[in-house]
């Protein structure tokens, strides 16, 4: 699937898709990364987007994932809170 398809996927079938290893984490993260920068100059639903720690954090799931460690069920669904 090309990363630009990855955002059309629910949290849901997204998170099959990175345990079963068929995408990874940062993969989809870069692809939401990118979606949000086409889109948030007209939608303005980010304040503030640490780019760099969604890649790090995406990276050290994927790790995880390649370790053997249990996955939750959103593993690798990156998530933005509203405060």
């Amino acid at each position: 699937m090309a990363d630009d398809g990855l955002v059309t996927l629910t949290a849901s079938e997204a998170a099959a898709e990175i345990a079963a290893g068929a995408v990874s984490a940062e993969t989809y993260a870069r692809a939401c990364l990118a979606r949000i920068e086409a889109l948030d100059g007209e939608v303005k639903a980010f304040a503030h987007l640490d780019r760099e720690h969604v890649l790090a954090q995406a990276r050290a799931l994927d790790e995880r994932r390649i370790q053997g460690h249990p996955l939750g069920p959103l593993h690798g669904i990156p998530v933005a809170a509203e405060y």
